[in-house]
């Protein structure tokens, strides 16, 4: 059997199928929902190529990049090339009012802000930003290019929100490679998960949410996880099979009784200690405060607020 064949590939390719009446009325709609951003285009010629773009994205071409698209609108291929690569054009102002729709359509208390990171295969050395990495499509390493994105996900859709490219460190030292491809000046190198977190402290103030959620690309680095922490962001994150946790009833037999000394200091200090808290020392040896010092009571945390609260 094979994997189309399976009854799970069947529920999905029946889920696929699009009636005439679905996409009767598309170009309509999609007129309608450019008529928002092309205001924020400063040019007419600019605001005819957003249109000529986004209605290749959305077509049945093989490859939709510059050359395709022109071709199938029955352009020049350079105007579109210069649109996409250098057009003097502000995308982070269509971005946010691409947030903006998003919050006003789909806004929920209940979201999950998703952050994930995708490989995309390359032939050449000239796309900006390609290198050697791993390639989960292919599952192996690969020469390609890698994207950082932000997806809002609520019970009645979803929607990207931001995206980044990773510039690999050989990229942003290289003047000439960074000219050619027109990087900002003040794109500078940075891990992808490090570009994920200035994303969400960026765009989650502004967009209401529960939960952070990402693969074990993010969830295995302790300072991401610290860092969601210290902002307050309830998340939950793949790890390695391989990672190391703490023993929870273990634990709770052998920090059950608390010493005297910790429960004056408790009190003092108007905290209420449990099994599943454990007493970090201080960089003063003198001083000694509780602290939770594994991130597997904080996602049991998470979840059983979660279900509390009927997620």
């Amino acid at each position: 059997m094979s994997i189309l064949e399976m009854p799970q590939a069947q529920f999905l390719l029946a889920e696929a199928k699009l009636s005439p009446g679905a996409i009767r009325g598309c170009r309509k709609r999609l007129t309608e929902f450019l008529k928002r951003y092309l205001p924020l285009f400063y040019r007419k010629e600019q605001r005819r190529n957003a249109t000529l773009v986004t209605c290749g994205l959305l077509s049945g071409l093989e490859r939709k990049t510059c050359e395709p698209i022109a071709r199938q609108s029955g352009v020049h291929r350079k105007p579109i090339q210069n649109f996409v690569g250098a057009g003097q054009w502000d995308d982070e102002a269509i971005m946010a009012e691409l947030r903006g729709h998003v919050a006003q359509e789909l806004g929920d208390t209940r979201a999950v802000v998703v952050v994930d990171g995708s490989a995309f295969p390359k032939r050449g050395t000239e796309s900006c930003g390609v290198g050697h990495h791993w390639c989960g499509h292919t599952g192996q390493v690969e020469n390609c290019q890698i994207g950082v994105f932000l997806a809002y996900a609520v019970p009645g859709g979803h929607a990207l929100i931001d995206r980044r490219l990773f510039l690999p460190k050989a990229w942003a030292a290289d003047r000439k490679r960074r000219a050619k491809c027109h990087v900002p000046r003040q794109v500078a190198y940075q891990e992808p998960w490090q570009i994920a977190l200035e994303m969400l402290k960026t765009h989650c103030r502004d967009l209401p949410h529960r939960w952070v959620t990402g693969d074990d690309e993010f969830g295995r680095i302790v300072d991401f996880r610290a860092q969601l922490r210290r902002h307050r962001e309830l998340y939950v994150l793949d790890v390695p099979c391989n990672t190391k946790i703490r023993d929870l009833e273990r634990f709770q037999s052998t920090h059950s009784v608390y010493p005297a000394w910790r429960k004056q200091w408790a009190a003092s200090a108007g905290v209420t200690l449990s099994s599943t808290l454990c007493m970090a020392p201080h960089r003063d040896s003198r001083v000694r405060a509780p602290s939770v010092r594994s991130d597997c009571l904080i996602l049991l945390k998470t979840i059983s607020i979660g279900l509390k609260s009927g997620l």
